[in-house]
């Protein structure tokens, strides 16, 4: 709330002062980023926009696309990985990607199926767990649902049961699931068939158990 306030008086100024210049534009948006919507595009300097994108990452959707540079981008997803969603397709490219999910996990959902390689997927995972929600099942690997389960145990609701039934398909199959103490999980998955069913049960006291395949 504080800081719309501070938005709106900033808005209240500028309107008043039509003819700002680059170097009080570049003052303002040092302090709210955002502001960037309130300076007129002739005084959207590299400078301005840039300084503008490192203070708030969304202030990006401001930024016409023909002033997106690559150092823009990048500064703009390293300050808020949600920037991704205002990014060009085009210009997405692996660097910029990454660097998105490794700071906000859930940019995730912005990244194109395609785009979303091992690399991608463990990363954003490794920083915000749910963002498992957004992995084909295929692509649920062990690694990357250990990975998504450590950073946060809600995370396990994500894991779709052809996963499981793949990563169980191997005769000797073991999963082990390692929580951090403040964990507390006790859900069951089964697996279509009723050929086999994982308990996962991690409590507070728990670091660790193994889950073996049954045999048949």
């Amino acid at each position: 709330m504080e800081r719309l306030k501070e938005l709106h008086e900033l808005w209240k100024r500028l309107d008043k002062k039509r003819d700002l210049q680059s170097a009080e534009a570049l003052v303002a948006v040092r302090k709210h980023g955002y502001a960037l919507r309130f300076v007129d595009s002739s005084r959207r300097t590299p400078e301005v926009i840039l300084a503008a994108v490192q203070q708030d990452g969304e202030a990006l959707q401001f930024v016409d696309s023909s002033q997106q540079t690559p150092e823009v981008i990048l500064a703009a997803v390293q300050q808020t990985g949600e920037a991704l969603q205002y990014v060009d397709s085009s210009r997405r490219t692996p660097e910029v990607i990454l660097a998105a999910v490794r700071q906000n996990g859930y940019a995730l959902q912005f990244v194109d199926s395609s785009r979303r390689t091992p690399e991608v997927i463990l990363a954003a995972v490794q920083q915000y767990g749910e963002a498992l929600q957004f992995v084909d099942s295929s692509r649920q690997t062990p690694e990357v649902i250990l990975a998504a389960q450590w950073q946060s145990g809600e995370a396990l609701q994500y894991v779709d049961a052809e996963a499981w039934r793949r990563i169980l398909s191997e005769e000797e199959a073991v999963i082990e699931i390692t929580a951090p103490k403040w964990a507390d999980i006790d859900s069951i998955k089964e697996a279509d068939g009723g050929c086999c069913e994982i308990r996962l049960r991690l409590g507070r006291c728990s670091s660790m158990r193994q889950f073996t395949r049954p045999k048949q």
